[in-house]
């Protein structure tokens, strides 16, 4: 009776989860201007047998796209694609339900507790940061579930060969799902040589044949992005030591931050503190994974390594995200182990979830707050916006929201304007394509007008735009290396009155 009633009550949170999720991401637009978003898309369109964007315009986009193939093709194949945004959502959404449900198994199994496994399964659910990622259309909740699903296999005292096999094919996914799925195919290695496992050999080949397959095809078909030539670049900067040196300090302290605003976009001094402490809890919990031989810890220990090295600190939260239910556990685990011999274990062992959910509060707070005010008919427009839910001001969140929109807007109307054998020049060339479904390109970086018109000699129109990415700098670049040399077909400004903000404007450079 016991069983049955606790098993009714697992399903019908699970159910009620769910709900929840599908309700706050069913979205035909994306959580913000720029990002991954639309490279995903785009990737999907290429992949996909559904109607999307024009094959030359997808083309494009995966001919320079540095990210594995693995998560684009499965939305493809499902009908997640341009044309389709709200059903992107959704498949997005169904591989994080179904690594919380992966996670809560794993959780079960190793701390043969149904409340703590339930209890921190549904805190994971329920963080800022899970419901922040959420919005969006990013491949980490499906790498997170090939990770989880891994480790949760792997976690038996006499795996079988078959299992093994299986193992490996689902890390093999995970790599070509995102690059630093190398750090759990590294893990995986270890693990196997330090337990003694027949026919690693092989095994290590099942879980690399997916990424060397994928690396033939690139080289194959002369797609140009990856991380390797980014990395390269920066390696050409100085001494490597120097650089070594400089970017571990500059990651740690990244990293640092990021687990941080994963708690709490906003920290308080408290926040701060106690978070720092979960932090070191959690930590300390992954070097006892470690020393237990566990393909958990050796994996995260692969993962902060190449974290250390990795040049992209702005994103330290979202790479933190794919392994924060693991380092959760972590913490845990290492909580059970040092409080095994008190009397009082049963109740202190409660009080790690709690000061989650206590450094958690005041951020998950304001995310349902404006989760009810954006029921009201004049919030409609925001309520799938990360802006809405991040930003501490509302006026502000009001502004860029609707700035965003009327770019998207001005985007769509590129196409009236630009033949379909042409392409622009924009600094946010995906967000171009997705909206305006013609080619776009990142234009040159260059520093006089002669030196920039040599270069940018392939698109006959650029698009200035009123905000920068990395690695450009100047707002409407290249304002001032194309003028005088073109003519303006359109402007667009943040209202219809004469000497608003201007928000982008389309050029034209003859042949």
């Amino acid at each position: 009776m016991y069983t049955t009633a606790r098993n009714s009550l697992l399903i019908l949170s699970f159910i009620v989860v769910a709900v929840f999720y599908y309700f706050l991401t069913w979205s035909s637009g994306l959580p913000l201007l720029g990002g991954d978003h639309p490279v995903y898309l785009l990737m999907a369109d290429h992949f996909s047998f559904f109607p999307g964007l024009k094959p030359e315009v997808s083309a494009v986009a995966m001919r320079y796209t540095a990210f594995p193939p693995f998560y684009p093709l499965l939305m493809g194949v499902l009908g997640g694609t341009s044309a389709h945004v709200d059903v992107a959502h959704a498949i997005t959404t169904t591989f994080l339900l179904a690594a919380v449900l992966v996670y809560f198994v794993w959780l079960w199994n190793e701390t043969q507790s149904v409340l703590k496994a339930f209890l921190l399964a549904l805190i994971f659910s329920f963080l800022p940061t899970t419901l922040l990622e959420s919005l969006g259309i990013l491949s980490e909740n499906l790498y997170l579930l090939l990770t989880l699903l891994a480790i949760w296999l792997v976690n038996k005292p006499d795996i079988s060969l078959q299992r093994l096999y299986a193992i490996a094919a689902v890390i093999g996914l995970a790599a070509i799902t995102r690059t630093i799925g190398v750090t759990l195919i590294g893990a995986f290695v270890v693990y196997l040589l330090i337990h003694k496992k027949e026919q690693w050999m092989r095994l290590v080949l099942v879980s690399i044949a997916p990424l060397v397959l994928w690396n033939i095809l690139r080289w194959i078909l002369d797609y140009k992005g990856g991380y390797l030539g980014l990395v390269a670049d920066i390696v050409k900067r100085g001494p490597l030591v120097e650089l070594i040196t400089r970017q571990i300090s500059i990651e740690s302290h990244a990293l640092w931050v990021g687990w941080i605003m994963g708690l709490d976009e906003l920290p308080t001094l408290m926040t701060l503190i106690a978070g720092s402490v979960l932090g070191v809890i959690c930590l300390a919990g992954t070097i006892y994974r470690i020393y237990m031989r566990k393909l958990d810890g050796i994996y995260l220990l692969f993962y902060f390594c190449l974290l250390m090295l990795w040049p992209f600190s702005l994103e330290a939260k979202r790479f933190l995200y794919a392994i924060l239910p693991i380092f959760l556990f972590h913490g845990l685990e290492f909580c059970g182990y040092m409080l095994q011999r008190l009397t009082l274990k049963k109740i202190i062992i409660f009080s790690y979830p709690l000061a989650i959910v206590l450094v958690a509060f005041p951020a998950a707070g304001l995310f349902f707050n404006r989760m009810a005010l954006a029921t009201h008919a004049e919030n409609r427009i925001y309520e799938n916006s990360s802006d809405w839910y991040s930003d501490p001001n509302l006026d502000s969140a009001r502004k860029i929201i609707r700035s965003h929109l009327m770019l998207v807007r001005s985007w769509r109307k590129v196409s009236q304007f630009v033949p379909e054998n042409d392409c622009v020049y924009h600094v946010d060339a995906p967000s171009l394509m997705l909206y305006a479904d013609r080619r776009s390109y990142s234009p040159p970086i260059a520093f006089t007008k002669k030196q920039f018109l040599k270069m940018a000699n392939y698109c006959h129109y650029f698009y200035l735009g009123s905000y920068t990415r990395i690695p450009y700098r100047q707002v409407f670049y290249p304002k001032d290396l194309i003028a005088g040399t073109g003519k303006i077909i359109f402007i667009d400004r943040m209202n219809d009155v004469a000497g608003a903000p201007i928000l982008g404007m389309l050029v034209e450079i003859p042949p």
